[in-house]
């Protein structure tokens, strides 16, 4: 890290390890230590024991560091936070790098002068020995007999009744099979639940990003003083009830897929105007407006 020997401040205390072993100390050293980025930052001076042992760590932060910044720590989410004078400052980890060492630490085995450049990890080594593997052989079997390329697999082991309606329940449903990107929804959405202003809930589709890749309709809805003028000299005004109008007004056939949503019993589409669509109250006012354009 760039210290020299000398500017160690010379300690006998000693340190255990799990199994007891005693790791002798070089030496202490005070260096300061900055987490957060401007404006939520933090800075402290913290002693640091020096010892002579492999790791792919280059410093540890024990129980006096965290409590000196009085961070709260959460290794699930690889994140840190603590206090600054602007505000809660946070530093967050990097998953691989963090596999990574931990991997080097078990390679390692605990040998002395064994460096593992952490460059030269490959973490995909140790996932793949944890995937799972198929506990028979599998055959493949063609969905369709024109596309003999497109297959699934069954296992080779299974009786010979119980294969033949696997096959055909496959077969069936092969519909439901993606081979390829194009083959899957463009637009697919979850439902959501929102808290409405009278305590109660409603179930929502979160059209966030069908809505941002398609432009505003700015067709004006109408002003209370367009609504004054209009009726002034009118004996009467009725107020037509718009509160199913949305569900009146269906989908272009090339639209109803960009509207799917996704349940635990498949995926769905609406075929009529969804509520909750950027330009719904834009296209439902053009329609009331034509349909009253000659009264």
């Amino acid at each position: 890290m760039g210290y020299a020997d000398s500017q160690l401040t010379p300690s006998d205390i000693p340190i255990y390890g799990f199994n007891n072993a005693e790791t002798k100390i070089e030496g202490m050293i005070q260096v300061p230590v900055t987490m957060g980025t401007e404006p939520r930052q933090a800075t402290c001076i913290l002693n640091f024991l020096v010892v002579k042992a492999s790791s792919t760590y280059n410093a540890i932060l024990g129980r006096t560091g965290i409590h000196a910044f009085k961070e709260i720590s959460s290794t699930y989410h690889l994140k840190i936070k603590f206090p600054t004078r602007n505000g809660v400052g946070e530093e967050v980890g990097d998953q691989k790098m963090a596999r990574s060492c931990y991997v080097g630490a078990l390679k390692s085995g605990g040998a002395r002068g064994q460096v593992l450049p952490i460059e030269d990890l490959d973490v995909r080594e140790e996932e793949e020995e944890r995937r799972g593997k198929p506990a028979e052989d599998l055959v493949p079997i063609p969905l369709y007999t024109e596309e003999p390329e497109k297959v699934t697999y069954v296992g080779a082991l299974l009786q010979e009744e119980l294969k033949n309606k696997l096959v055909k329940f496959l077969r069936n449903n092969r519909d439901v099979f993606a081979w390829t990107a194009a083959d899957m929804p463009e637009w697919l959405a979850n439902p959501v639940m929102v808290k409405k202003s009278n305590e109660k809930w409603r179930m929502c589709v979160d059209f966030t990003d069908l809505n941002d890749a398609y432009p505003k309709d700015c067709f004006p809805l109408p002003r209370i003083d367009t609504l004054i003028d209009v009726t002034a000299g009118h004996e009467m005004l009725s107020f037509m009830d718009g509160f199913s109008g949305y569900n009146q007004i269906r989908m272009d056939k090339d639209d109803v897929p960009k509207v799917s949503f996704v349940t635990d019993f498949g995926v769905f589409c609406y075929l009529v105007m969804a509520f909750g669509l950027k330009n719904a109250g834009a296209t439902y006012q053009r329609l009331a407006n034509k349909m009253f354009k000659h009264l």
